[in-house]
């Protein structure tokens, strides 16, 4: 009968920190895809009912937000060529409205024939969240913008997700890079959309000052 042999207790750690990073290396990739896919019934956008239990209501800017108990999350009604959307956002605009912002971004986003909303690899869970707050509005699914939005990382993982980074903001080719920075803000470098937080939290919180601003809710 052969002997089995013992692992060192070193190597089992080494093995363990190689798994857990490869690990959370598909976990991003997987949030990714799936959370910019837009198929998330949670942060559903469409008109499809009418929430009950209402925690707070205030109007901004001719918009009435609503917070809805045991969602965590904000809705208002928008408009668009004649048809309404019932928007979801993580944060109401008085929020957010801290957060600097380069105005000139809503238009370099709006001319844009593409966009690729990128993070770096080794951005958390709650972080990626950003990317669904702007990638609802800006995508294909629900009609709002409808500029073709799609999920990418920085670096590549060896498999089909796209790559993108600041210089690929060519021609019509619009990037927005959410990343963790010393400031919270939404500011530009070249062509390139940067949503910037100081904290994974905050990086959804500047997605969202993005998202009222693309869709005339706030300055």
């Amino acid at each position: 009968m052969e002997e089995k042999k013992e692992v060192p207790e070193e190597n089992l750690t080494e093995q363990n920190e190689e798994e857990n990073s490869s690990g959370s290396g598909k976990f991003l990739i997987i949030a990714v895809i799936a959370i910019v896919g837009l198929t998330i019934l949670f942060f559903s956008i469409r008109y499809l009912y009418q929430p009950k239990p209402i925690e707070n209501n205030y109007e901004y800017n001719g918009f009435t937000f609503t917070k809805i108990e045991g969602y965590g999350v904000w809705f208002t009604e928008i408009q668009k060529q004649d048809k309404n959307f019932r928007v979801s956002m993580r944060y109401s605009p008085m929020e957010v409205e801290d957060i600097p912002i380069d105005r000139t971004a809503y238009q370099v986003i709006l001319n844009s024939n593409e966009l690729y909303l990128t993070v770096p690899n080794n951005l958390s869970s709650i972080a990626v969240l950003a990317l669904a707050e702007v990638g609802r509005i800006t995508g294909t699914q629900y009609g709002i913008l409808d500029i073709p939005s799609t999920g990418a990382l920085t670096h590549s993982k060896g498999d089909e997700t796209p790559v993108k980074n600041c210089e690929d903001a060519v021609g019509g080719t619009g990037i927005i890079l959410f990343n963790l920075g010393n400031y919270t803000r939404v500011y530009l470098e070249g062509k390139c959309v940067i949503v910037e937080g100081e904290t994974d939290w905050d990086i959804v919180r500047a997605a969202d000052r993005l998202t009222f601003g693309l869709l005339g809710i706030m300055d």
